[in-house]
């Protein structure tokens, strides 16, 4: 409205104000929050070296043990060995190599010198290098695991798992929360 005061009149003014209904459309945010190294996990994934479970894959597989889960790759056997009281250990070995080497498998119970046939993998752990060779009887549950990545040999593995050790190739396995 439009009011007129004269310069010598005072003039005092009530407004109420009535309050308006404002209703917005609901907001619905869709997406997957992903831990830092899931991304870096998909995103190794996208550049296509190597061979990758997602945590789909290993639960359409439904399988009890990590070495099962090994047997799915291709440039990889799973080896048995007697390990100490001669219960059998199994490691990751690659196909790309014949040769006898003398290996220190570490067991439970201590040392022992092992001759293991073909080239045992290196094998990460939520980004930290296990001995080699790793048995892979210490893998977590496959029900606990969110990815893994596989590199046949050294031209394939991405720098974060380059090093000498990793000649033979690279296993690497991400847990579902990092523990």
């Amino acid at each position: 409205r439009s009011i007129e005061v004269g310069t010598i009149d005072t003039l005092r003014l009530s407004i109420t104000l009535e309050r308006a209904q404002a209703s917005l459309d609901t907001v619905v945010v869709r997406g997957k929050s992903q831990s830092p190294r899931m991304a870096a996990f998909d995103r190794r994934r996208e550049l296509g070296r190597g061979q990758f479970l997602t945590q789909e894959d290993i639960a359409k597989r439904n399988v009890t043990f990590g070495t099962e889960l090994m047997r799915t790759f291709t440039g990889v056997n799973v080896k048995m060995y007697p390990g100490a009281g001669g219960q059998m250990q199994y490691f990751a070995v690659s196909t790309r190599s014949g040769t006898t080497d003398q290996y220190r498998i570490m067991t439970r119970r201590g040392t022992q010198e092992q001759a293991m046939q073909g080239c045992p993998m290196q094998v990460y752990i939520d980004g930290v290098a296990m001995p080699t060779p790793f048995s892979l009887d210490e893998l977590p549950s496959p029900r606990n695991i969110a990815g893994v990545e596989l590199y046949s040999g050294p031209a394939t593995t991405p720098v974060e798992f380059g090093g000498a050790e990793r000649k033979c190739g690279v296993v690497a396995v991400w847990t579902r929360d990092g523990s």
